[in-house]
């Protein structure tokens, strides 16, 4: 199961929009004949929204993490490079939130290693 709650202010929406649906997870483990480790995660959800107005939504995520030269499978790397999509489309006249994000993030911080391209509003507007 997957959960969230989206700000109005921040995402421009009519009003704060909570979802709920179904997060899918899959994490492939390689190991070189150096050994590194290639750590890749593949994400998807979709699931169903709505706004304390009474509006609703639909929502699909699509993202892919990819770990390279961890020291470890289990010890976290400090470079992710990161490929993510999420859209929450508004039913009738609801106005739609989509947000793209392509990059390198330090990991746990989150912050960007490059210049990452992002599209959308905020990129906490993506909330998986």
């Amino acid at each position: 199961p997957v959960q969230f709650t989206l700000s109005s202010a921040l995402c421009d929406l009519p009003t704060d929009v909570t979802g709920t649906g179904v997060l899918h997870s899959v994490t492939r483990a390689s190991q070189s004949t150096t050994g590194e480790w290639n750590v890749v995660l593949n994400l998807t959800a979709h699931g169903t929204a709505s706004g304390t107005d009474g509006s609703t939504y639909v929502f699909d995520y699509a993202g892919v993490q990819a770990w390279v030269d961890p020291v470890s499978p289990t010890t976290p790397p400090l470079v992710v490079d990161i490929v993510d999509h999420f859209n929450l489309l508004g039913q009738g006249r609801t106005p739609d939130v989509m947000v793209y994000l392509r990059g390198k993030f330090t990991f746990p911080a989150f912050e960007p290693v490059d210049d990452p391209v992002i599209r959308g509003l905020d990129i906490f507007c993506d909330p998986i």
